[in-house]
């Protein structure tokens, strides 16, 4: 043990020029420099079961909910999407994680056309409700 100490206090020593200039480059410097092999590094590494694992279970942390809740979820909704019933396998990605915005408590689980048709509606009831009305006052007229 004393030999390593030894050794590693001689070793920055020889090499202070050297601790010197990496300790002057910034992070902001160090990316940009490595950028291409960083990306393409974080990239392979999400692409495996680790990476895929890890990521999902970042993107449900943001909800409030594990993996086996949204697994729960899932079940509970028959593995269909909660407004318009359409069968995950139907789907390329996962159904999406529908949340109110005030509270962050999770409604359900959304398809994403239905997920995206709540936040365009701001998830205003009165919108959602003028749409009813001029698509029945529509589909009337076509008869």
């Amino acid at each position: 043990m004393n030999n390593r100490k030894e050794y590693k206090r001689q070793w920055n020593i020889d090499n202070k020029d050297r601790i010197s200039k990496r300790r002057k480059i910034t992070n902001r410097e160090y990316y940009l420099n490595n950028k291409e092999r960083i990306l393409k590094r974080n990239s392979d590494w999400l692409k495996t079961e680790a990476g895929k694992l890890v990521s999902r279970r970042k993107k449900l942390k943001r909800y409030g909910i594990t993996i086996d809740q949204y697994d729960a979820l899932l079940k509970l909704q028959n593995n269909c999407c909660k407004i318009c019933s359409t069968h995950e396998s139907e789907f390329n990605k996962r159904l999406a994680v529908d949340h109110c915005h005030t509270t962050g408590k999770v409604r359900g689980l959304l398809c994403m056309a239905c997920n995206i048709l709540l936040g365009k509606a701001k998830d205003n009831i009165n919108i959602l409700n003028n749409a009813i009305d001029y698509l029945n006052n529509n589909n009337k007229k076509d008869n």
